[in-house]
């Protein structure tokens, strides 16, 4: 009798978090079809090798867990493409039978002994794309010939000296024979785990009826078999006008690698300098060629991207992570990447072991943008790494010296930080507000002067990064979109610190939203506070409040009374209701940079 309990949530879908994956008798007719399967780092163990996979799967992802040995009771389903048993510290893989339809099978992190193949499995690998960063060998007892095939080389890290293809060695029996000395014949099975007891094997009887009763959330082995745990998304699709029925799909990500790589860009550099807009916006809609690869059909999806290939760094390499903080859907870490401290932001896979589909879009679009930008006060990207689409991250410098809404939180009350100098206390000498101003202006020059704009539409002190020499730089480009597309949602950004243009149902802009928001920031800055932190009722506004007030122009960003007249002057025409008012981002920080240099000279004159 199949397991299967379902339960109505998530994403516009059904949950399942209690699966018999064994189709016995009358589970061969369930509506369930999934296609895309993650089952990562769940200490799974050899009882992996009792589960029959349902037919309908595509993706089948093992990456993380204790799986020591797969043999030929591991039954892989007829139409799999893409098979995933990376960091299993997996040492035999025994008759495995692996079906033709296989595109893509990754091993990374595995070190094998035992390597036993019958020759249509053999001709599998000879075709697919074997990803493995060791060397495979059959070291063992070989019943039939041993034979070489092919891996799939890594591609370098940006400066790095292509691999050669990996040369492994199988040993490659007749589909008859049963390798002797080694675990897991045709007719063996592998064991039951109850706790730390392994139990003898079950009989044909038993087996014909055992049940592997599943639950990741509690990532234990019970006596019948493995723990999954699945989440699924109700795939509903229009036929001759009905919505098709009982069609569900896992939300997870095929391996990183099931896409075919394209050649490395000849000057990834050329789009630093010039035409990055347009390049972004070239490879969007060409990433549509990558829709009917792709598990989900992402509109541009950066495993296809050949200028960013060149800077895919392994997991491996990003060492010493420790936790720097955490937003709506990702992670950012303090981590050594070649002796250098880096910044890694990473997706955050929920409690079901992946990301949203949606989140995954939004992110590779974002990394993709921050890959093309090339500017002193923009945060400089390092890399991109991934095993699959659920663990992207972006890797970038690391700004030791954390964001500038930290650093006026710190300073509020000392008050060491002044618009024209600093005291000697934390800072150095060159630091001011009107140094930190001057770096922000020039990193949103920078983004107008592409064709068309590169627009923020996310500026406030949390995206502002500083070094430890205290230059800002700009950060989160997840919601940055080039000015052709001039239609933003309240909820993209912060109400605070969005445009009245942006507040109204319209909801159309320009570059000029950004120049507003830089307004908010120089407010920030002279008052060390958020804008509208305290209201009339000494709590503050609420976000529909604020945002009613400022659209209708009864609520502006406060100054002190002793904020220098020109930044007030400044500050007032980027925050003017009227967007053609407003000035732009250059004549901004020229304006900042005169007013400096004025302070400059009277000072030397003293």
């Amino acid at each position: 009798m199949a397991c299967c309990r379902y339960v109505q949530g998530g994403d516009n879908g059904v949950k399942v978090n209690r699966l018999n994956p064994v189709l016995t008798g009358d589970h061969a007719n369930t509506p369930l079809n999934v296609e895309d399967l993650s089952i990562r780092y769940q200490n799974l163990t050899e009882a992996v090798n009792l589960v029959k996979w349902p037919a309908s799967l595509r993706s089948l992802d093992l990456t993380g867990n204790k799986i020591r040995t797969m043999n030929s009771s591991f039954s892989l389903p007829p139409k799999l493409r893409s098979l995933s048993v990376s960091t299993n510290e997996m040492t035999v893989f025994d008759n495995v039978m692996l079906p033709e339809s296989l595109e893509s099978i990754n091993f990374d992190v595995n070190q094998f002994d035992v390597f036993n193949v019958n020759n249509a499995s053999f001709a599998v690998l000879k075709t697919a794309k074997v990803l493995t960063d060791r060397i495979i060998r059959h070291t063992g007892t070989c019943n039939g010939v041993k034979d070489t095939f092919l891996g799939t080389p890594f591609t370098p890290v940006k400066g790095g000296t292509p691999s050669a293809a990996l040369t492994h060695t199988a040993c490659v029996v007749l589909s008859s024979v049963v390798p002797t000395g080694e675990p897991g014949g045709p007719t063996s099975k592998a064991p039951v785990v109850h706790g730390d007891v392994t139990q003898p094997p079950a009989t044909m009887e038993e087996s014909s009826s055992l049940g592997l009763i599943v639950d990741l959330s509690a990532a234990a082995v019970v006596v019948v078999g493995v723990v999954l745990f699945v989440v699924l998304r109700r795939r509903r699709s229009r036929r001759n006008g009905n919505f098709s029925h009982h069609h569900a799909k896992a939300v997870t990500a095929i391996t990183s690698d099931a896409l075919p790589d394209h050649a490395i860009a000849a000057d990834y550099h050329n789009h630093h300098t010039h035409g990055a807009s347009s390049h972004l916006s070239s490879h969007v809609s060409n990433g549509s060629s990558f829709q009917d690869q792709s598990t989900f059909g992402y509109v541009y999806d950066i495993r296809g991207d050949a200028d960013l290939i060149n800077y895919r760094i392994p997991k491996r390499e990003l060492q010493n992570k420790t936790i720097c903080g955490s937003g709506g859907f990702a992670t950012v870490y303090r981590a050594t990447f070649h002796d250098q401290v880096v910044a890694v932001k990473e997706l955050t896979a929920n409690m079901h072991g992946h990301a949203q589909h949606r989140h995954i879009q939004a992110f590779m679009n974002e990394i993709k943008l921050f890959a093309t930008l090339n500017h002193n006060n923009i945060v400089r990207f390092v890399g991109v790494s991934w095993t699959t689409l659920n663990d992207l991250a972006v890797v970038s410098e690391f700004m030791s010296e954390g964001d500038l809404r930290d650093l006026l939180v710190r300073d509020a009350v000392p008050q060491h930080l002044h618009w024209f100098e600093s005291s000697s206390m934390g800072f150095p000498s060159s630091v001011s507000k009107l140094s930190l101003a001057i770096n922000i202006a020039d990193a949103i020059t920078y983004l107008h002067s592409f064709s068309p704009a590169i627009l923020h539409r996310d500026l406030k002190s949390r995206n502002v990064l500083l070094s430890e020499a205290f230059v800002a730089k700009l950060t989160d480009f997840g919601i940055s979109r080039e000015a052709s597309d001039e239609t933003m949602t309240v909820e993209a950004g912060t109400a605070a610190w969005t445009a009245p243009e942006v507040l109204t149902n319209s909801g159309h802009y320009d570059e000029k939203a950004d120049i507003y928001s830089l307004g908010v920031v120089l407010s920030e800055l002279d008052t060390w506070q958020i804008p509208y932190s305290s209201g009339t009722s000494g709590s503050g506004y609420s976000n529909v409040q604020m945002a009613m007030l400022v659209a209708a122009g009864k609520l502006a960003p406060s100054f002190r009374t002793d904020c220098p007249p020109e930044v007030l002057q400044l500050a007032r025409a980027c925050l003017e209701m009227d967007p053609e008012n407003r000035p732009k981002a250059s004549k901004v920080a020229y304006e900042l940079r005169r007013l400096h240099s004025t302070y400059l000279r009277q000072k030397g004159k003293h």
